[in-house]
């Protein structure tokens, strides 16, 4: 059966207008991406945080969105993971964060920028930060440690003094949460105040904080090492500081020795023995350096240097003669003992006295002289 233009037509018109009223199914996801945000001064080497928010909508399914955070600063940035990757089932919308490490000092603008792509074809217009990026040179720490003492003895007290300062440009940063700790050895103590101590924060451009302790010797080794500890939380790490304090050796100084002369008392005692007659006590000379066996030393002009002359015209004085015949009788194993004889002992020449040289003969002369001249001055009154 033919079914006529006629009948059809007012089938086409109402089909027609359903079909106008229905809404279109989109074929592509729609995203946006929000502003971004992040510290606009941040530290050279540290790492700070990037973030902005995907809002993903008509979306059909299950879509995979890829958002990609983009450097502008030319290189002064190091992007950790620049491509993130979100995943949506519906519309919605979720954050996203990059982690950056500052590089190069300097100030940046517009440093970052971010796209967005879904895997259904769907893209969002790139988003690029507004806020400009300062990134500041890291402050820089000297530490001087002193004490008032290279030495000591047991009980005595030491001053030591601290000066922490961030020597850095003044458009560095500051340093910040610095403290020092004190750290003594065995035998030592802190007579004022904690071992710890915080100084806070520490400008760039010469700032400075100074503080001191002191401390007691209690009971000191010959050799100490006291150290200190600065740390902080920028620019971080510890820096080690030591002074060296000694305690010198006690020695006990060798008494002078004070001389003695022999004689007086009694007893056989080798304490007193003076064995070349000189005066001086074998002890003494042991000490002094001299020989206590020469009466000659130390006193020339003592009166056993002086007998040990040569007064017998034999060539050899009596204190040479006594060492050889001493040392004839100790070299030899057992001494032969000779038969007595008699011997005539050898005269010991008198010196004479010249008559010139009798006591008064000046006075003699005279006398005789006036008795001269008063005998002509009697026979010439006659």
């Amino acid at each position: 059966m033919m079914i006529t233009l006629k009948k059809l037509l007012p089938v086409i018109v109402v089909l027609a207008f359903i079909a106008g009223t229905m809404p279109l199914v989109s074929a592509t996801s729609s995203l946006s991406i929000d502003s971004l945000g992040h510290e606009s001064s941040v530290v050279k080497q540290e790492s700070f945080i990037v973030s902005s928010a995907i809002t993903a909508s008509n979306v059909a399914g299950t879509i995979t969105v890829t958002a990609t955070l983009m450097d502008n600063t030319g290189g002064a940035v190091a992007i950790t993971d620049a491509e993130k990757t979100l995943t949506f089932t519906t519309n919605a919308t979720k954050n996203v964060q990059w982690s950056v490490t500052a590089g190069t000092a300097g100030t940046y603008s517009n440093p970052f920028q971010v796209t967005a792509t879904a895997s259904d074809g769907g893209s969002a217009t790139p988003k690029t930060s507004d806020t400009s990026l300062t990134i500041q040179e890291r402050p820089v720490l000297e530490v001087t440690f002193t004490s008032n003492e290279t030495s000591v003895s047991a009980g005595d007290t030491v001053r030591l003094n601290l000066t922490i300062m961030n020597s850095a440009a003044a458009d560095a940063a500051d340093a910040t949460n610095v403290n020092a700790t004190l750290a003594l050895p065995d035998g030592w103590s802190v007579a004022t105040g904690p071992s710890y101590c915080s100084f806070g924060t520490i400008a760039a451009g010469g700032g400075s904080q100074s503080g001191y302790w002191i401390v007691s010797a209690d009971n000191p080794s010959t050799s100490n090492t006291l150290t200190v500890n600065v740390q902080s939380t920028l620019p971080g790490g510890t820096i080690t500081k030591t002074v060296a304090i000694a305690r010198p050796i006690q020695t006990t100084p060798t008494p002078t020795p004070t001389p003695q002369k022999s004689g007086g008392g009694g007893g056989d005692s080798s304490a007193s023995l003076d064995s070349d007659g000189d005066g001086f006590l074998d002890t003494y000379e042991n000490i002094a350096g001299s020989d206590p066996l020469d009466p000659c030393d130390p006193d020339p002009d003592c009166s056993a240097c002086l007998n040990t002359q040569e007064p017998t015209g034999d060539g050899t004085n009596n204190y040479l003669e006594t060492i050889d015949a001493t040392a004839t009788q100790t070299i030899g194993s057992t001494p032969e003992v000779s038969p007595a004889t008699s011997t005539t002992p050898t005269p010991v020449a008198t010196p004479k006295t010249s008559f010139w040289q009798i006591p008064g003969f000046e006075a003699l002369f005279a006398v005789a002289g006036l008795l001269s001249i008063a005998y002509l001055l009697q026979r010439r009154k006659k």
